[in-house]
């Protein structure tokens, strides 16, 4: 019996404390960069002005010998002799091929940032009023004296008178 109620008295005392009040904060985050390149190319058209090249000879200098002047800008030249009383007039223009072709670069980023913000709390039981907490201490009494009761019962061995 004294066994019996230094288990009663120890159960009785564990049981006495409330639960810790318990929080679990999660965070996650997520933060992804995306660069995007577009090129575009673009053809362009490059006007290049005519060119001309003017000068005068008198005809007593001409002679079998060129005479020969370069325009300003240095693509054509012109040129004029005579040859057995023929005049010749000789104009060489350099071809001049320019194509251009640019390409307009344009750099995107995008920034995704996808912060999650998980708070579990567990909330603390209510207040309990003490005539319900001396029911449920004489209701669990009461379960563990049927349990040891019961237990007796079966270990005991029969006697018969």
């Amino acid at each position: 019996m004294r066994t019996l109620t230094l288990l009663l008295v120890a159960f009785s005392l564990a049981s006495c404390r409330s639960a810790k009040i318990t929080t679990q904060e999660t965070i996650t985050v997520r933060d992804t960069t995306t660069t995007v390149v577009t090129v575009t190319p673009r053809d362009t058209l490059i006007k290049i002005p005519g060119d001309a090249v003017k000068f005068r000879v008198l005809l007593a200098d001409l002679t079998e010998k060129k005479l020969s002047k370069k325009s300003p800008s240095g693509r054509t030249e012109a040129s004029v002799f005579v040859m057995d009383e023929e005049l010749f007039v000789d104009c060489k223009t350099d071809s001049l091929e320019q194509v251009i072709q640019l390409q307009e670069k344009t750099i995107t980023t995008l920034r995704n940032r996808l912060e999650q913000k998980d708070t579990v709390v567990e909330v603390p039981v209510k207040f309990v009023p003490w005539y319900i907490k001396t029911l449920a201490w004489i209701g669990g009494a009461l379960l563990l004296l049927g349990a040891c009761y019961i237990a007796i019962m079966i270990l005991k061995p029969k006697i018969k008178l």
